[in-house]
């Protein structure tokens, strides 16, 4: 396929010191992505417009681009911010912090930067023409091949991993990678078209995907729910006082009515309107806190939408 030869800008970024930092970020005092992209905002010195008002040549002029949409069913292109940070469980980042998945169909998925929304819903939708030409343009898509690799920066020890992928070829660039060559530095600066994305698409309204850590007779001292799944909590629970930590890909499927009720308590513990005299888990804990019909186990619940992309293990691997 043809290619466009534009040339992309390098995004500074400040590296700071090496250390672990507990939200999504570039990793010790550096600038993190909220600070390098805001919701369906232009960078002026490095970013695209990732809105209807964009002017398709102002990207690359009558140069030639290559095609997102190849009409396969297959993942022809990846942004995924993942890695870094600290989280109280790997469910929240299996498919990264936030996310932009499109397919060969143009049907796409997305995953916003919604600091002050606890577990946000992922969106569905469909590129039109003008939209793929632009987001191919940005990201210089025809060009990934020539800067995959992985690409740090001598500062930072720990900081979150930007992965962008072709479907065949990925660009990882860690912290800003400021040791990385500019074309992926300047990455960075079009994370603003997730969110732009976002706000085009619709809710999924498939299934979810739950980790679950059950405790024996409430040995945690946290107030619950009951439980409101029709499936037994143990038979997705992993044990906390035996089993390790939950790992990514380590998450159930849950479909049908009781991923209907999942995506309902989402809402109801996200806006805070479950019922009264209950309180609210998610924003005092983290998680949604259940015991079972005894009252005398008790369970934390994380739960994200599921993407029909994901192998059975509920996770989207980049070459």
């Amino acid at each position: 396929m043809p290619c466009h030869s534009r040339s992309l800008l390098a995004l500074s970024l400040l590296l700071g010191s090496a250390c672990h930092t507990d939200a999504p970020g570039l990793g010790g005092s550096a600038t993190s992505p909220e600070d390098t992209e805001t919701e369906g905002a232009t960078d002026s010195a490095t970013g695209s417009t990732p809105d209807d008002t964009v002017d398709p040549d102002s990207s690359g002029g009558d140069d030639d681009w290559t095609e997102i949409c190849d009409g396969s069913e297959g993942l022809r292109l990846a942004m995924v911010l993942g890695g870094g940070g600290l989280v109280a469980n790997e469910l929240e980042r299996e498919l990264g912090f936030y996310y932009l998945y499109v397919l060969g169909t143009c049907e796409y998925f997305a995953l916003p930067a919604h600091a002050n929304v606890p577990w946000p819903d992922a969106h569905r939708g469909v590129l039109d023409a003008e939209t793929e030409e632009q987001l191919s343009r940005a990201i210089d898509y025809g060009h990934l091949a020539d800067v995959a690799g992985s690409w740090g920066a001598a500062d930072v020890a720990d900081g979150s991993t930007l992965s962008v992928s072709d479907g065949t070829h990925t660009a990882h660039c860690q912290a800003g990678c400021g040791d990385g060559p500019p074309a992926v530095q300047a990455l960075w600066s079009e994370l603003g078209w997730i969110d732009a994305l976002w706000e085009q698409g619709e809710p999924l309204d498939g299934a979810m995907r739950v980790s679950v850590i059950g405790w024996s007779d409430s040995t945690v001292d946290e107030l619950g729910a009951t439980w409101p799944l029709t499936v037994d909590p143990w038979s997705l629970a992993l044990d906390g006082d035996v089993d390790p930590a939950p790992q990514a890909g380590d998450s159930i499927l849950v479909e049908g009515a009781d991923a209907q009720t999942l995506r309902e308590l989402r809402q109801q513990y996200r806006t805070d309107t479950q019922p009264d005299g209950l309180i609210n888990s998610l924003t005092a804990y983290g998680h949604l806190t259940f015991n079972d019909a005894t009252g005398q186990d008790l369970f934390q619940l994380w739960m994200r939408d599921a993407l029909p992309l994901e192998n059975p293990h509920g996770l989207i691997p980049l070459p």
